[in-house]
């Protein structure tokens, strides 16, 4: 019995060890890209984390933000061109 107890734990260890890599993997991915993103200050590239979990809709999220950034950004300097034009 403490056997089969024994050998269910170690099952159930690897098995933990194995899942947290998944997850730690596709955390790290998503850091590096954020940072990358950061980084180069373009609100033009995104991130792409695959998955139906949270870590998919954080990434989704990343790039509705992403896309706002871009089109604010694209807005000021719209803005920006059109006053030079005007006091030109």
């Amino acid at each position: 019995l403490f056997a089969m107890g024994s050998i269910t734990f170690g099952y159930a260890a690897v098995i933990s060890v194995l899942l947290s890599n998944v997850v730690l993997r596709r955390i790290r991915l998503l850091c590096n890209q954020a940072s990358s993103v950061a980084a180069s200050g373009q609100a033009t590239q995104r991130v792409t984390i695959g998955g139906n979990d949270e870590l998919g809709e954080l990434a989704v999220r990343m790039n509705e933000m992403l896309e706002s950034i871009d089109r604010s950004r694209q807005a000021a300097e719209a803005a920006s061109r059109a006053k030079t034009d005007f006091l030109a």
